[in-house]
């Protein structure tokens, strides 16, 4: 696991720009994915699960405190887009810091909305989450 005290520490992944076919750029790749398909990022499904089962923070793999103030992308529909299937964990929360590096390089959040995000305590955001998902599943 890697975290807000070993940034240095996080994988990337070099992905191909579609602007410029010959130029990679460095992506913080989230510690429930790997960067196996280098077209794509592959998700690591024990990782997946023991985001939930562990409280753990889909972008850090660190643990998410009950008190603790997160954010949650509280857009609920996760039907696939033309980037790929969205995976559950992108709605779990996340630390506020870890937020801000996926929507800058995820491909579904970066193109959202402030207003499609949530900040409460961890206990509460696992909360509302756990219950909006449970339509999908």
């Amino acid at each position: 696991m890697w975290g807000r005290k070993n940034f240095d520490k996080q994988p990337y992944w070099n992905h191909l720009e579609p602007v410029d076919k010959k130029s990679f750029i460095k992506v913080p790749l989230p510690w429930q994915s790997s960067p196996e398909n280098p077209r794509a990022v592959v998700l690591i499904q024990e990782h997946e699960d023991r985001v939930y089962l562990e409280n753990l923070c889909p972008f850090c793999g660190i643990e998410l405190l009950p008190e603790e103030r997160v954010v949650a992308w509280v857009n609920y529909d996760v039907a696939p887009t033309k980037e790929g299937a969205r995976v559950f964990s992108d709605h779990h929360p996340f630390h506020i810091e870890c937020m801000r590096q996926a929507r800058a390089f995820c491909p579904h959040m970066k193109k959202t909305l402030d207003s499609e995000f949530k900040t409460d305590s961890f206990l509460n955001l696992r909360k509302e989450v756990d219950e909006q998902l449970r339509k999908y599943i």
